[in-house]
């Protein structure tokens, strides 16, 4: 629409608050949900539905074989803006060289005491968190790995 004529809607307010409304576009309820609690993957059962598991009931059949029931299991579901929320903070924490433990002195106060830091690094390596980081760094790589196929 042109100024000229949003100028001639001057006198008339009613006409120019409905052709100002008719202008603005039309966003579908979808892109609202940004929130991860409002994404379909959480909020559609139908979309991603419970999967069947087998669970042995403890009993055999007639040839020795444990008989199984049929139970219902609810699925990860994870939105895929948490995901990639997870692959960002992933990738950054590869970039950056790695994880570190810092238990520097800051303004004069001392942020934690010898026990706690070689507490803290003990569970660390308990834990096994470098592994885990470098899981992370071979997952990050499947996934933005490619090969180029040239055909002569």
């Amino acid at each position: 629409m042109e100024i000229s004529e949003l100028q001639s809607l001057l006198g008339e307010p009613t006409k120019l608050i409905s052709t100002i409304e008719s202008l603005k576009p039309i966003i579908p309820d979808y892109a609202y949900n940004v929130e991860p609690e409002n994404h379909k993957v959480v909020q559609d059962l139908q979309y991603r539905p419970w999967r069947d598991i087998e669970v042995p009931t403890g009993e055999n059949d007639e040839q020795g074989n444990p008989k199984y029931r049929t139970e219902k299991k609810d699925v990860h579901r994870i939105p895929s803006s948490t995901q990639k929320q997870i692959l960002d903070w992933a990738v950054r924490m590869n970039l950056s060289g790695g994880i570190e433990i810092d238990a520097t002195i800051r303004d004069a106060f001392k942020v934690s005491d010898e026990t706690m830091l070689a507490m803290l690094k003990r569970t660390w390596e308990d834990n096994k968190l470098n592994y885990t980081a470098q899981k992370i760094d071979r997952q990050k790589k499947n996934y933005t790995q490619a090969l180029v196929v040239c055909q002569n």
